[in-house]
């Protein structure tokens, strides 16, 4: 579909042209003047791009560039996009001379349309397919977002104009005009999530901000509405039979006092307010299991006290800064409390045009919509950390260009560029970026098309943070990088979608992508001084808490490494068993290792028998009903170090009966025997309580089929099937408790 010129009808003009609706012919004149005068007016880029593309024809866009090249002039890049996202398709061109966007954007123009043939049809959803991909790695201009989004919708292909405009949402969401009549419909088979949406000023444009931010994670939000300035009776009796509770609030309801009484008075309401509010979060998450989303008030900028509006107790930017520290030290206390930082969602959005008065004198709305839509995507993350995409446990660096300046195979040691002098100093600052994730947990492997002593560059060159051995593993050579990556990945046994992949080459990118579909391959920038701040941006990175596990995971996995190694040497499975001395120490679930076993559900995929993505607030009810439910956890150790807490199990208790709700188990101790030590374990303990049958579920995803035989293979009798799914029990009267001759279990009893 050229645009709206091309399918416009209507008497001729001279020279060809036909009049578009709402045009006059002194429109097309104008384009006309434009049109032969570019080749001196290119350079003029707010000239030309002023004009309305839009209205031109077919044959005006062909004069145009007929004009170019006549003068040897190369089609801009900007001009190109323009007419692009003004409805036109564009010539065939060296693919270096249009960026990937434009291009498919043209292709889209040329074949969308609602009488295509079978071959158009699928070439426009494929095109369709990877203008998506394009937005979902955020490497969509917002133009291009919003024309392609309204070209799909006016070709009724609704469910891919949807999925392309909420995909790229977060930096176009512009783009959501072409569809909104329609997202409702798209997302209608999508998750539900239950949220009732609470504030001190108007909460319906955050409200509704919600459903695309939802929407974009593939969830449907079902939200509700508390009253008017409500807060506090929410917090204290929150609604049942919902999901989260998401408290907005805003600075100037927070800070609204009257002055009457002078600065002292003031304060004082303003102290009352923080002590009711504070009060009422405590008191939610002291009784409720519902989990509490709520945000950091954002910074003002108009001072109440002038030059001392900082350090002044009655200033509104000490107040803030009071009353977020209040925020702060309660979700250090409590688990099901989560705190959106205001200013990081909406670092975006300069700060005078976070709020608009007009809106608050006439509606006491606080935030702005660009604001409002801010903060809804935060509170969406926030509510779905652990719920949308596998979380990153492995990032893989390619070296040149990346992690230094150069190409080490022709520069050698000496010419690369890392160190305190720009331009090393940028790449000096994303090594300590790499750091950082890796004293978060995340594991880091080396992935390069180079000579394999490329390695030593870390222990030669003196500007270095990096050192060899902060690699758990490497693939230096010239083979395929997503080859190398599979590779690694199965030595690791993790899968793909927990790697991701960091390489300065778009064509590396490109092809990650396409072999390898499941990895993260985020579009690095390509100005260097940005990558250090832009790496603390990826989401997929944020963790909601460091355990003692994320702290030693290199470790763990150097060690699992050498395990390996040591079964690759073993005579036999049973003797590499023997070899490995593993201890298992088991106990119950304590406040202290709470978080861990939390985070074992939310992670785990293969060794997961139920994949009930128990979280914090879930663990901690199960903690209070110690008649009703026990939760079991053990860390294990071997030869070569230890591993921490690798496998927890939910158990429901009912009088002479139990079930085994959740059973999960880290990947790095699969194939040990581990499983069967720790089953066994946990069935003695639970006849010590009196239970004589104890029934389990497996219920099947694409991941975990690896132990859809576990119970079967422990002594588990079949009890009942659904689909896919089975529920077996085990018996005191007939069957054997597990055991293993190659595990020493030990408890921890408090």
């Amino acid at each position: 579909m050229a645009g709206k010129a091309s399918a416009a009808t209507g008497p001729p003009l001279r020279d060809g042209h036909t009049e578009l609706p709402g045009t006059t012919p002194g429109s097309v004149e104008v384009l006309d003047a434009l049109i032969e005068a570019s080749p001196v007016l290119w350079r003029n880029q707010a000239l030309l791009s002023a004009a309305d593309w839009e209205v031109a024809s077919p044959a005006q866009v062909a004069r145009l560039l007929q004009r170019l090249a006549s003068a040897r002039v190369k089609l801009p890049k900007w001009l190109a996009r323009t007419l692009a996202a003004a409805g036109h398709v564009l010539p065939d061109q060296p693919s270096q001379a249009i960026e990937d966007e434009v291009r498919l954007l043209s292709e889209l123009n040329r074949d969308a349309s609602k009488d295509q043939s079978p071959v158009t049809a699928v070439h426009c959803v494929e095109t369709a397919r990877r203008l998506t991909e394009l937005a979902a790695c955020g490497r969509l201009s917002a133009e291009i977002a919003r024309s392609a989004a309204g070209r799909l919708e006016a070709a009724g292909m609704m469910e891919d104009a949807c999925r392309l405009a909420l995909a790229a949402w977060p930096s176009a969401p512009q783009a959501l005009r072409h569809v909104r009549a329609h997202l409702r419909g798209f997302a209608a088979d999508f998750p539900a999530v239950r949220v009732r949406v609470a504030g001190l000023s108007t909460t319906r444009p955050f409200a509704e901000a919600l459903f695309p931010a939802f929407a974009s994670h593939g969830h449907r939000i079902d939200a509700t509405e508390a009253d008017f300035a409500t807060v506090i009776s929410e917090l204290l009796q929150p609604a049942r039979s919902i999901d989260a509770l998401m408290v907005l609030l805003d600075p100037i309801s927070v800070l609204e006092t009257s002055w009457a009484g002078g600065a002292a008075e003031a304060e004082q309401a303003r102290t009352s307010r923080f002590a009711q509010l504070v009060d009422g979060i405590e008191s939610h998450c002291r009784s409720s299991s519902v989990p509490l989303i709520l945000n950091t008030l954002p910074c003002l900028t108009e001072p109440e006290m002038g030059y001392v509006d900082a350090s002044d107790p009655s200033g509104s930017a000490a107040t803030i800064r009071r009353f977020n520290g209040m925020l702060c030290d309660l979700a250090a206390r409590y688990k099901k409390l989560r705190i959106v930082d205001a200013d990081f969602a909406m670092a975006s959005i300069a700060p005078r045009d976070r709020f608009d008065r007009r809106l608050w004198f006439y509606g006491r709305i606080a935030y702005s919509s660009h604001a409002n839509e801010a903060l809804a995507r935060a509170f969406t993350s926030a509510r779905l950390a652990d719920k949308v995409a596998p979380s990153i446990k492995v990032v893989a660096l390619d070296f040149d260009n990346t992690l230094w300046g150069g190409v080490y195979g022709d520069d050698g040691v000496e010419k690369l560029d890392c160190g305190d002098e720009p331009p090393g100093n940028a790449f000096k600052a994303v090594q300590n970026e790499c750091l950082r994730l890796k004293a978060q947990g995340k594991i880091l492997v080396a992935m390069s098309k180079n000579n394999p002593d490329a390695i030593s560059v870390f222990g030669r060159h003196p500007g270095m943070l990096l050192r060899a051995d902060d690699f758990t593993a490497t693939a230096i050579n010239w083979e395929p990088k997503p080859d190398n990556l599979r590779r690694l990945a199965g030595e690791l046994n993790l899968g793909l979608d927990s790697i991701m992949f960091l390489d300065d080459s778009p064509h590396e990118r490109d092809a990650m992508r396409r072999m390898c579909p499941e990895v993260y391959v985020p579009e690095v920038p390509a100005d260097t001084s940005e990558r250090a701040l832009w790496l603390r941006s990826l989401q997929r990175t944020w963790t909601t808490g460091i355990t003692a596990e994320d702290a030693a995971r290199a470790k763990m996995y150097a060690a699992e490494r050498e395990a390996h190694a040591l079964r690759e040497k073993a005579s036999s499975y049973e003797d590499y068993l023997a070899q490995l001395a593993q201890v298992l120490e088991l106990e119950v679930l304590g406040h202290a290792t709470l978080p861990r076993v939390a985070q074992l559900h939310q992670r785990t995929n293969q060794f997961n028998l139920t994949t009930r993505r128990f979280d914090e607030a879930d663990l901690a009810a199960f903690l209070a009903q110690p008649e009703t439910a026990r939760v079991y956890l053990a860390r294990v150790r071997d030869r070569f170090g230890d591993h921490g807490i690798t496998v927890a199990a939910v158990v429901r208790l009912a009088g002479a009966g139990a079930s085994i709700e959740s059973f999960v188990m880290s990947c790095r101790v699969i194939a040990r025997s581990i499983e069967t030590a720790f089953l066994g374990a946990v069935i003695e303990d639970l006849m010590s309580l009196g239970v004589d049958t104890v029934t389990a579920d497996y219920l099947p995803t694409p991941k975990n089929r690896i132990v859809e035989d576990f119970y079967p293979s422990h002594g588990f009798q079949s009890c009942s099937t659904a689909g896919d799914g089975a529920t077996w029990i085990w018996r005191k009267a007939t069957s054997q408790v597990p055991h293993s001759n190659f595990v020493n279990v030990k408890w921890s009893r408090p």
